[in-house]
């Protein structure tokens, strides 16, 4: 809606266990003073560091020159058209949103319909632009970090009984609680082998 955002407003989210930061910005119009200037501005800095960018139409009115003009201007992006209010009379060009973009979602934020789609349709997007696990490892959630700072204490723990001439039982204790972490982290299993191989080349107290 013109005229109800000027600042660019950030909130971090959690969707499927994923962290999102969304950023909701101005609309895209022609300034009328210095003030809407700078907001636009800083709409179109957040939609070029954006991953993916969600248009918001008012499904119960026609596209305005505003519209359009953001339409035209948007582009290059991964983009996801969502018109809102479908609890209401349709009257935006909807086929006009079809053949430009290939993502476009129907909602009702007042109704709370399709919500769960879209939510769906961002987690898609998001992951799509991602390379897989197995290609370049990522944190997808909170969960995951806490057992990276798990695993680093564990491993900090062992270090310190080295350096201290603790016994090896209790160094070992510490090695495999962190290789616990990793494995619930990366959901593989370590082996018996590799575990005795890492304890043998240990020289504890010497």
């Amino acid at each position: 809606i013109p005229g109800t955002t000027r600042d660019t407003v950030e909130e971090m989210v959690e969707i499927n266990g994923i962290p999102l930061k969304i950023v909701d910005t101005a609309g895209i119009l022609k300034p009328r003073d210095v003030v809407e200037k700078k907001a636009v501005l800083r709409s179109h800095q957040a939609i070029s560091q954006a991953g993916i960018v969600i248009l918001l139409f008012d499904g119960s009115q026609r596209l305005t020159k505003e519209d359009r003009r953001l339409i035209s201007r948007v582009k290059g992006k991964n983009i996801l058209a969502v018109i809102n209010k479908i609890d209401k009379r349709q009257r935006i060009e909807k086929d006009f949103l079809i053949q430009r973009y290939k993502q476009v979602l129907e909602i009702s934020a007042k109704m709370g319909k399709n919500i769960d789609t879209l939510e769906k349709k961002i987690v898609d997007m998001v992951l799509g632009g991602l390379p897989k696990i197995t290609e370049s490892p990522f944190l997808v959630n909170l969960r995951h970090l806490q057992l990276i700072k798990k695993a680093q204490k564990y491993i900090a723990g062992a270090l310190n009984s080295v350096d201290n001439k603790v016994s090896v039982e209790f160094v070992s204790q510490d090695i495999k609680a962190a290789l616990g972490c990793l494995d619930e982290l990366l959901g593989r299993s370590f082996s018996q082998e590799l575990l005795d191989s890492i304890f043998s080349e240990f020289c504890i107290g010497k």
